[in-house]
């Protein structure tokens, strides 16, 4: 009749068919649904968590999630409060912190149930080390421990390994420090992601190529030029012509061919008048 119970194996009734909603015994306790509220019962039927919250989540490591009268906080086995329901949303992120949505913003929470980063986002993602902020759709970062890092200015930003941050303002894109010290102004039409040590940037239409340190390696001044290097060379276009191009940005091929394609590391094919050339290099 839409009701669940719990049977043993050979169909004696251990939990009567009382519940709207029976979850299997995790460490001695199943949640379960009665008159629409949620509670805990152990293995005797005994109530150990009352029915009186509108979504109840699993414990871990003694705490759960609730929600009563649309507001959301978190108790213990005791069935004590320890976050007050005074929040619209609450999710859990990795590192014990609490994200909670607080008069319809979300703000951070720390492992001890303090605010570390304040309820006025309209959004927050955690990155790795880090706390992804939106405002007004505009993107800022915070430490782990709720230090500021870049205000919410940034159009998009993504983190990049061992660099910090590629963001993007105004249709631009920079590289910015875990710290905040600007390595590689935000004056790019395009960046690409860095292959080893290397990221082409595009700026006024002219292509260039990066290191991790913000240098420009090549200058912006091709054409159009490889996505990445083969060995110690890539490919690039000056003009209407193709040569090749060293890691330090030293002309290594002649500007002559039509087309370039790799064979490997040290072996192009250059195609000029028509016709398909082997050059080492």
């Amino acid at each position: 009749d839409g009701k669940q119970g719990i049977i043993n194996q050979d169909g004696k009734i251990l939990i009567p068919t009382d519940y709207e909603k029976v979850f299997p015994y995790i460490d001695g306790m199943a949640l379960v649904k009665k008159n629409d509220k949620w509670g805990y019962i152990n293995p005797q039927n005994k109530e150990i968590i009352p029915f009186e919250y509108d979504v109840l989540n699993s414990f871990n490591n003694g705490k759960a999630l609730a929600s009563k009268d649309s507001k959301w906080g978190m108790i213990d086995l005791a069935n004590n409060t320890v976050l007050p329901f005074e929040y619209d949303n609450i999710t859990m992120e990795s590192g014990n912190y609490i994200n909670a949505n607080k008069n319809g913003f979300w703000g951070i929470l720390d492992s001890k149930y303090k605010t570390i980063i304040p309820h006025k986002y309209d959004k927050i993602d955690k990155l790795n080390k880090f706390f992804k902020v939106e405002k007004n759709n505009k993107i800022g970062v915070f430490t782990l421990d709720g230090k500021l890092i870049l205000p919410t200015y940034y159009d998009a930003l993504t983190i990049e390994d061992d660099i910090g941050f590629k963001v993007k303002k105004d249709g631009k894109f920079g590289l910015i420090t875990p710290s905040g010290k600007v390595i590689a102004p935000v004056i790019y039409n395009e960046m690409s992601f860095f292959v080893e040590r290397f990221a082409r940037v595009k700026k006024d239409e002219k292509f260039g190529m990066i290191l991790k340190n913000g240098e420009l390696i090549i200058d912006c001044k091709y054409d159009n030029l490889g996505s990445h290097f083969h060995g110690n060379y890539i490919e690039a276009k000056l003009g209407d012509s193709w040569g090749i191009l060293n890691q330090f940005g030293k002309k290594a091929l002649k500007f002559k061919y039509e087309n370039i394609r790799f064979i490997s590391d040290h072996e192009i094919e250059g195609l000029i008048n028509g016709t398909w050339k082997k050059v080492q290099l």
